[in-house]
């Protein structure tokens, strides 16, 4: 998996902070692995009431950013392999139709290309 650049100064930064006998990124003050239904329980789910936004399980966290992907434009292979997917069949069967423009049938997808000199 690549990381992009603001990714991998936050994990740079957390490193410096971080016990560097942890064998994990992220632990519990036990210096174990966090505990999935511990944090969505104490931390995830009161993050999401205090932004005043709607329970949703963390792991769509993971769909959300795929589509962010597709939505900015990234190269849909390295999508797919971000998200550890060896094609992108899947990428396109579950994530594209939440994508402006991706799932429009009309051409101004193409349009707009070709008003941009084909850039």
């Amino acid at each position: 998996m690549d990381l992009i650049d603001r990714v991998a100064a936050a994990l740079k930064k957390h490193k410096e902070t971080a016990d560097l006998a942890d064998k994990f990124v992220f632990t519990n003050r036990h210096h174990k692995p966090l505990n999935y239904t511990i944090v969505s329980r104490t931390i995830w789910y009161p993050t999401l009431d205090k932004a005043n936004l709607r329970h949703r399980n963390p792991y769509q966290t993971r769909h959300t950013y795929a589509t962010l992907l597709l939505a900015s434009g990234e190269l849909p292979e390295w999508i797919a392999k971000q998200m550890g997917h060896s094609t992108t069949t899947m990428l396109f069967r579950v994530y594209s139709r939440f994508v402006p423009n991706l799932t429009c049938r009309d051409g101004s997808a193409f349009e707009k290309f070709l008003n941009h000199g084909g850039s």
